[in-house]
């Protein structure tokens, strides 16, 4: 189902019958809309440019909802949103969350990660990090990041601290991407500009080993790794 050629940048359950959706292509018409899934009927919530990411704050059942450029919203029924002040200047390019610690990258003409340990009441921005371009949690609360590129600080990060500050697990070119198997392994995957392609790897931290999982993978292009627990894929 489309609508208006918006691109459906990613959804999050809302009731029984409805998704929320951020939907956008850079025109007047971005924005959360929610997607009906009987009726299969876009309904506008809000106008909001470049949207990025929804996501859900179970800890306090609060919804968020991040622009490229034009800050963060929250929402604790998804349907009034309110602006995050200390956002207002500040892009949100992706969001991490683990119980009520709460993590957003900047990639955009600014580079920077900040971290809340309160569901999103209070933020600060963390130390020593500049580029990061992919955040997950581990189901410990271990939290990787990715920094892209092949620059020599590029590599997986990692930030035992829920995103107030970071060090290097792991330096290597071309990384884009990180998340976790049903069994909470380490997975990375790369986006090579030059052969060789590296693909989709398990990662080991001890002696940084990595496993590599491509056979009859057609493409080892990886843009992003997520997991879908029930059915353990």
């Amino acid at each position: 189902y489309t609508y208006g050629n918006l691109s459906v940048k990613e959804a999050c359950r809302f009731d029984s019958e409805n998704f929320l959706l951020v939907m956008g292509n850079g025109s007047t018409s971005d924005g959360l809309y929610k997607f009906n899934i009987t009726t299969h009927t876009f309904n506008l919530v809000q106008f909001f440019d470049n949207p990025n990411f929804i996501k859900l704050c179970s800890d306090n059942n609060t919804y968020f909802v991040g622009g490229q450029f034009n800050g963060l919203l929250s929402s604790t029924d998804g349907n009034t949103w309110t602006e995050v002040p200390y956002f207002n200047s500040k892009g949100c390019t992706q969001m991490a969350i683990y119980v009520q610690h709460l993590v957003i990258n900047q990639n955009n003409n600014i580079h920077a990660t900040y971290y809340s340990s309160d569901a999103g009441n209070t933020w600060a921005q963390s130390a020593n990090t500049d580029l990061i371009n992919d955040i997950s949690f581990s189901n410990n609360g271990t939290l990787y990041g990715v920094f892209p590129g092949m620059s020599y600080s590029s590599g997986l990060y990692i930030s035992n601290d829920f995103g107030e500050t970071w060090a290097v697990s792991f330096y290597t070119s071309n990384l884009n991407s990180v998340g976790f198997d049903v069994t909470g392994d380490i997975m990375i995957g790369w986006r090579n500009l030059y052969p060789p392609a590296l693909g989709i790897a398990g990662f080991n931290p001890a002696g940084s080993v990595c496993t590599y999982y491509n056979a009859g993978l057609p493409n080892k292009m990886i843009n992003k790794i997520q997991t879908n627990p029930i059915l353990s894929s």
